[in-house]
């Protein structure tokens, strides 16, 4: 899997770059694959990716429709999941720094956020954030 997602990634430069991709990794396979700092939903859709990678592989000699069908079950499954995870709206840092601000300011009341992805990203910029559930 690794050897096939490092040529998918090589021959197109500009995704590997976008993505964080290493160069050592890309190259030579040496060290981490990603570079720090990618947010959580880059880290999920990068997760899904190898998935897909390593899955793909497996479905040499598979009917094509069976395979696109299969896949497509399968991508459907990831979007849920990110956006369940991540809810549908992704922090920026213009946002949290914005939100970190006002945390300090005045404290802020996160309501009905189901799992606090963006109240995380603003306790690490600033304390005071509050949940209804406190």
């Amino acid at each position: 899997g690794a050897a096939t997602a490092r040529r998918v990634l090589a021959a197109v430069p500009e995704v590997a770059r976008a993505w964080g991709a290493r160069d050592d990794w890309l190259a030579r396979g040496e060290g981490e694959p990603w570079r720090d700092g990618a947010c959580a939903l880059l880290r999920l859709m990068r997760a899904r990716w190898l998935e897909c990678v390593c899955l793909t592989r497996r479905m040499e000699g598979v009917d094509p429709k069976r395979a696109e069908a299969a896949v497509l079950r399968w991508q459907l499954a990831g979007r849920d999941v990110g956006a369940r995870f991540l809810s549908f709206a992704i922090p920026s840092r213009e946002a949290l720094r914005c939100l970190a601000g006002l945390a300090v300011a005045g404290g802020l009341v996160e309501l009905g956020a189901h799992n606090g992805h963006w109240a995380a990203c603003v306790d690490k910029r600033a304390a005071g954030l509050r949940r209804a559930a406190d």
